[in-house]
Order: structure tokens, then C-alpha cells, then sequence
């Protein structure tokens, strides 16, 4: 690819900073986000991994990195980077050895029994649905791609990309390139899912008009009755 895209600079600037030559984007570039987990790992590792400036980079950090609508709050900070801070490019980051990954629902109810939590401050939906608990670090990071992607919220020509960072050196791994399929091309899915029922609607043929009816009175012959 001739232009050096963002993701590029991105790999060039994680590349210099495992080679300890590590060093920023330029901060006077178009703003983008970046979703990542809030692994205490993470902190004071993301940033100089990734390159990432001040005053350009949107960080959302929330638990397993994951973008869905079960997750309003992640949605609504992106697109404020989006509409408000004026970004263009999302960033989905999981990384490696994920507690979320290895979630345990019976460990998680032990733990907030011992804290004094009743289970019903949970309320009846699956602790491991509740949590967000995924199988795979891979998959999660490609699902929520997708559930940005199909959410209506990329602006056209906007560019949603998923990485996966190690915890233990800070080298990144591209899952999804966005560069190769920017968002757009996916119209959201509930047009996709629509249009071809309207195409296959035609109006019904007009209901005939039905003729008005007799209101002539019946002539009766013989009115005299039968002796």
C-alpha cells in the first residue's frame, strides 16, 4: 500500500518501541479512538506501545475491550469521538491472557457473596452474559468490530480496525485490518435485513366497487287473504 495509512504509523511506532526507541505520533493529526480493556496491565503500557499523543487520542478503556449493544455507555463514547471530537478511526484493542477470557461465574458469585452482594443485584440474566465474559481474546476483538461496524454509528468513510497487544512486552498482533474493508462498505443491519421485504411488498390490486342495491319495493299480486 503506497499511503502510509494510520494503522501503519501505528505498527511503525509499536515497532520502535519494542526495538526501546519508542516514540508518539504526531499530535497535530485527526483525532481517532481507541477501545481497550481496563486491565491495570494496560496502564502506563497502551500508550507508548501504540505511539499514542496527547490531544489525539481518544482512549475508551471498559472491561474485555467489548462493543455491543448490551454495552450502551462504550457506543455513546464513541461516537462522541466520532461527532464530537471529530475522529474517524476506531481502534479495537483486546490483549493477551484476558480474565475475561478465563471468566469463572461460580468464582464471581463466591467473591460477591463473600462481599455481602446478593445475587440479585445482578438480576436474573447470566453472570457470564452480565460480566461480558467471552471465550476467545481473537473472536471477542472480531465481534466487536463487527458490532461497530453494523451499529449505524461510522461516519461514511470512517475505518474500524482490531489489534490485540501482549501484556507482557507491549508488541501488537493486527486481527482486523480496516484499511482492506473500510466500515462503510457494510450497510447497518437492520436496512440490509429490510430492504429486500419492501422490494418484495407490491401495493395490493384496488377493491371493485360494489353495485348498489335493489331498493325497489316488491310487488305483491293478490293482497285479498284466502277465505
Amino acid at each position: 500500500m503506497s499511503e502510509t495509512t494510520l494503522l501503519r504509523r501505528i505498527l511503525e511506532a509499536n515497532k520502535s518501541f519494542l526495538a526501546g526507541a519508542g516514540r508518539p505520533l504526531d499530535a497535530s493529526g485527526e483525532p481517532f479512538v481507541v477501545v481497550a480493556c481496563m486491565d491495570a496491565r494496560l496502564t502506563g503500557l497502551l500508550e507508548p506501545a501504540m505511539g499514542l499523543p496527547r490531544n489525539r487520542a481518544v482512549i475508551v478503556r471498559t472491561a474485555g475491550n467489548r462493543v455491543s449493544r448490551a454495552n450502551p455507555d462504550v457506543l455513546r463514547s464513541i461516537a462522541v469521538g466520532f461527532f464530537v471530537k471529530g475522529a474517524r478511526e476506531v481502534f479495537v484493542v483486546g490483549h493477551t491472557d484476558c480474565a475475561m477470557a478465563g471468566f469463572s461465574a461460580a468464582q464471581a458469585a463466591e467473591n460477591f457473596r463473600k462481599a455481602g452482594v446478593a445475587r440479585a443485584a445482578f438480576g436474573d440474566e447470566d453472570l457470564r452474559t452480565w460480566f461480558g465474559a467471552f471465550v476467545s481474546v481473537e473472536a471477542n476483538v472480531r465481534e466487536s468490530v463487527d458490532a461497530l461496524r453494523r451499529s449505524g454509528l461510522v461516519p461514511a468513510g470512517g475505518k474500524v480496525h482490531g489489534l490485540i497487544i501482549d501484556t507482557a512486552g507491549g508488541a501488537l498482533q493486527v486481527i482486523v485490518d480496516g484499511d482492506a474493508e473500510p466500515a462503510s462498505a457494510r450497510a447497518p443491519e437492520a436496512e440490509v435485513a429490510r430492504a429486500p421485504v419492501e422490494a418484495a411488498a407490491p401495493k395490493p390490486p384496488p377493491i371493485p366497487p360494489v353495485p348498489p342495491a335493489d331498493k325497489t319495493p316488491p310487488v305483491i299480486d293478490n293482497l285479498t287473504p284466502p277465505p
